[in-house]
């Protein structure tokens, strides 16, 4: 798969991860069918084990919450599973936007670089490192950025 290809399938499952969150807001939500299809879809995405797959499963309108019974109160159960969903898709797509910028700086810089680069957050340090790779592999990486 080349780095187009793979820019563009992150790309859909950013779009996927997006619908899901509308989803969320539709007027008839119906939080179970709401995680059926959206943990069928992150099973695609995720790994088998990834915690938030469990998070999806575990979200539930409580109505026995004590907030509930307090009659000042402002808690909405069906709004906090939302709020939490939603959370919880929003971290999965930094994590996909995160992956592939890294997927193309691994492609066009040095392991060595890269593992450099990713490890150490001094600016001077990276200036350093980068001014030791060659300047096809810095164009090469920016245009991977953008």
């Amino acid at each position: 798969m080349d780095d187009k290809q793979e820019k563009e399938m992150g790309n859909s499952k950013l779009e996927i991860i997006k619908k899901r969150i509308e989803k969320l807001n539709q007027e008839d939500f119906d939080l179970e069918a709401w995680q059926a299809t959206t943990y069928a879809v992150l099973m695609k995405i995720l790994s088998p084990d990834d915690p938030r797959l469990t998070q999806i499963n575990q979200l539930k309108v409580d109505y026995g919450s004590w907030a509930l019974r307090d009659a000042t109160s402002k808690y909405n159960p069906v709004e906090t599973a939302k709020k939490k969903g939603k959370e919880i898709l929003e971290s999965i797509a930094d994590e996909v936007v995160l992956r592939n910028t890294n997927e193309g700086l691994v492609s066009v810089l040095s392991a060595e670089s890269f593992a450099a680069i990713m490890s150490n957050r001094d600016k001077k340090q990276i200036e350093i490192i980068l001014k030791k790779e060659k300047k096809e592999n810095l164009i090469a990486a920016l245009i991977q950025l953008l």
